[in-house]
């Protein structure tokens, strides 16, 4: 391979894990700010989303109601994703990273409404390049963990 082929290889492979862990940040970004085009940019068409044994959603449709069902029930969510590895081959690859979540529960869930829950988790991620663009193909979220919920700080004193 000449040094152009190979440069042009390397900068191509460089292009693309930069472009799947923005994947990441725009997941989260969407998420936490509630915003659904920057969400549905993430997902490829047939996408699979499984957030639990049970609970799975596949496609744009399915996804897009399951993340508006939890906006619906959580006032505020705060995600960050770390540690993201990535294997890319051809125009598909496969991830993980670990995810660390804060969750407002609200007043919904009898508790004050400020209380939150963290949690947190691994995400087993498959991706696929499509017309020269990145997407999530699948995402599960796996080792998931709960601690709280944690009250928020109250300088007046009033919790009890």
């Amino acid at each position: 391979m000449d040094e152009l082929a190979s440069i042009t290889r390397r900068l191509h492979h460089l292009e693309s894990l930069e472009e799947i862990r923005d994947l990441a940040a725009r997941y989260c970004w969407g998420a936490d700010h509630r915003d659904a085009d920057v969400w549905k940019s993430v997902w490829s068409p047939n996408a699979v989303w499984k957030v639990g044994p049970a609970r799975e959603f596949v496609g744009l449709g399915e996804i897009q109601a399951a993340v508006r069902h939890q906006w619906a029930q959580f006032p505020r969510m705060q995600h960050a994703t770390v540690n993201h590895r990535v294997t890319v081959s051809g125009d598909t690859a496969t991830g993980t990273a670990d995810v660390v979540v804060m969750t407002q529960l609200g007043q919904a869930f009898g508790g004050w409404a400020d209380d939150w829950l963290c949690g947190g988790g691994t995400y087993q991620d498959e991706y696929v390049c499509l017309g020269g663009s990145w997407y999530l193909s699948r995402r599960e979220a796996t080792d998931n963990v709960l601690f709280g919920p944690t009250p928020t700080f109250d300088p007046a004193g009033k919790r009890p």
